[in-house]
């Protein structure tokens, strides 16, 4: 919509040019910064209709202290804060312009979405609160008009107007005052005005559920009707929701208590995104299936998962949701959502690897040493090093005192070229390799270089020679530890943070895995490099007395929400078999 009013210069830099929105809070204008030379979004904060002169200036006080909260937020999937002026009219929030349609804007014009792309849109929000919350702020205002899907696919929280710092007041003064849309709001806050992490992931489940059903979960014709529904009704059963049900119940709980959380939600939408409602790790736990031999297939075992027929050829070892996940990365190519063609993951990736990169291990005293190699023989320190070809965590440089490695030469993994008895059939641009030092096998994409850490000998990478920062290592334990995998999953966590191994560090979970390869646990974390955010899972698994294997998969927090990655992954983890 252009506008009818005369060109405004807000604080003699910015020129608004177009609006582009309106809501209840304020307007967003398309704007020229006249200094920088570049186009910005600004939002005027307009308080609703109303409010006393003291409420009004309360209210623009806290945009701005809360605005300025939002900036501090470095997120890939977050709007960026430039600038906040103060006019006599209204505070004015400067943020990045993102050439996009909101997803409110796609629901209205296209109509509801697929259950997997909205489980990816759920993925990117997710992680854009993750980052929100870690920082000590609640967004507050989660609905589709406030999650915007740029034309290069990339999807942005915005408008933290409303956000406040956690554990603050969130009301304005006058009672019964509702700041936010009534149909994306949670229970607890339209009943006591109370915000906390839990609001937000109602909001999410909300946003979600409009996506995919095409309204609200609490649409009603009125905001009375609407409130009132919200506090003695469940919402409105889905429809349309499909893999995506799941997700949607645990977070439209309403009991904040029992509502899911950010770990429960990461893997309710990432089966989701896969097209599987059920976990990508699932596989028969005892007695583990045999292989079959001179042709005659393996005994039946007893699955906790519902039964998915193998493909032509095979093996009796392969779960069924590994195949189940190898057909939904081959059903993917062509999307129209970002999920790539699994034939050439790599080139349409669109990635360069910088021209140089560095190898060195920082040194570190005797103590750190050998806590350090403790942890490794206790469970498989993965990640500890940044390894050949990627800088230290945090762009550490190697000093005089460190001890430069470079990796010895090993022989070429062995490449599987026929689809018989061993194998399943993989997508075009995959192949299975047979590690020749540690003898697991793993399906991995076509040209994936394989990488032996420095320093520590039970430990390889294959990473991609594409894509920054993409990479996959396995370790492979003679001894692993019995009990708790999870407490060990902290003393390693322990031990790498005490050699500060991992710049704005942050664990997002660690939490115990059934039904893999024996006992595991799932520690995943962010942290930051020189690449930018990183994003790491290493799942540790006691697979029998004599061996344990974990499988470390990292790669930039921007990449880890798009549904290419989410394919290697998961074909990573359902073909990964160990030594015999």
């Amino acid at each position: 919509m252009v506008m009818t009013q005369p060109i405004v210069l807000v604080a003699e830099r910015y020129r608004l040019l177009e609006q582009l929105g309106a809501g209840g809070m304020g307007r967003v204008w398309l704007a020229r910064d006249e200094m920088l030379r570049r186009d910005v979004a600004i939002k005027e904060v307009v308080p609703p209709e109303g409010l006393t002169r003291e409420e009004r200036d309360e209210l623009r006080l806290r945009t701005l202290r809360e605005a300025r909260a939002a900036a501090r937020l470095n997120d890939a999937n977050v709007v960026r804060i430039y600038d906040v002026v103060h006019t006599e009219q209204a505070p004015w929030i400067v943020m990045e312009y993102v050439p996009s349609r909101s997803l409110h804007q796609v629901i209205t014009e296209d109509g509801p979405l697929p259950p997997e792309r909205v489980a990816r849109i759920g993925l990117a929000v997710l992680n854009a609160l993750r980052a929100a919350h870690a920082a000590g702020v609640l967004h507050r205002d989660v609905k589709p008009g406030n999650v915007l899907l740029a034309d290069t696919g990339r999807v942005v929280l915005t408008d933290f107007g409303l956000a406040v710092f956690e554990g603050g007041d969130g009301a304005v003064t006058r009672p019964g005052l509702i700041l936010g849309s009534p149909q994306y709001i949670s229970p607890e806050r339209a009943r006591e005005g109370i915000s906390g992490p839990e609001s937000d992931m109602w909001s999410l489940g909300a946003t979600l559920y409009a996506a995919v059903e095409g309204r609200s979960p609490y649409a009603r014709s009125t905001t009375y009707a609407t409130l009132t529904a919200l506090a003695t009704e469940e919402p409105d059963a889905p429809t349309r929701a499909g893999v995506l049900k799941p997700a949607l119940t645990a977070l439209l709980r309403k009991d904040p208590r029992t509502r899911a959380g950010m770990a429960e939600t990461e893997r309710l939408l990432l089966r989701a995104a896969a097209g599987e409602g059920r976990p990508w790790w699932s596989m028969p736990a005892l007695p583990r299936p045999r292989r079959s031999r001179e042709g005659h297939p393996a005994s039946p075992v007893a699955a906790a998962v519902a039964p998915v027929s193998r493909e032509p050829g095979a093996p009796a070892d392969v779960s069924p949701v590994a195949i189940s996940a190898l057909r939904t990365a081959e059903r993917s190519g062509g999307s129209s959502d970002g999920l790539l063609p699994m034939g050439s993951i790599d080139d349409d990736l669109d990635r360069t690897v910088p021209p140089s990169r560095r190898w060195g291990w920082v040194a570190v005293g005797a103590a750190a040493l050998a806590l350090a190699v403790t942890a490794v023989l206790l469970l498989s320190d993965i990640g500890a090093d940044p390894g050949p070809d990627r800088p230290a965590p945090g762009g550490a440089s190697v000093g005089a005192n460190a001890i430069p490695v470079r990796p010895s030469v090993t022989p070429s993994p062995t490449v599987v070229a026929s689809i018989g008895a061993d194998t399943i059939q993989l997508p075009d641009g995959f192949q299975y390799l047979t590690d020749p030092q540690f003898g697991f096998r793993i399906g991995l994409p076509v040209g994936w270089k394989r990488v032996p850490d420095p320093v520590s000998p039970t430990m390889v990478y294959y990473e991609s020679n594409t894509v920054p920062g993409m990479r996959v290592g396995i370790d492979t334990t003679p001894a692993p530890p019995a009990g708790d995998p999870v407490v060990a999953a902290k003393a390693l966590e322990s031990a790498r943070l005490q050699l500060g191994l991992y710049a704005n560090y942050h664990r997002l979970g660690m939490d115990p895995v059934k039904d893999y390869w024996g006992d595991c646990a799932d520690w995943q974390f962010t942290y930051d490099s020189s690449q930018g955010p990183m994003r790491a899972s290493n799942l540790s698994c006691r697979v029998r007395p004599d061996l344990g294997q974990t499988i470390y998969w990292e790669c930039t927090a921007d990449m880890w929400v798009q549904a290419s990655a989410h394919n290697i992954y998961n074909i990573i983890r359902g073909t990964f078999r160990p030594r015999p």
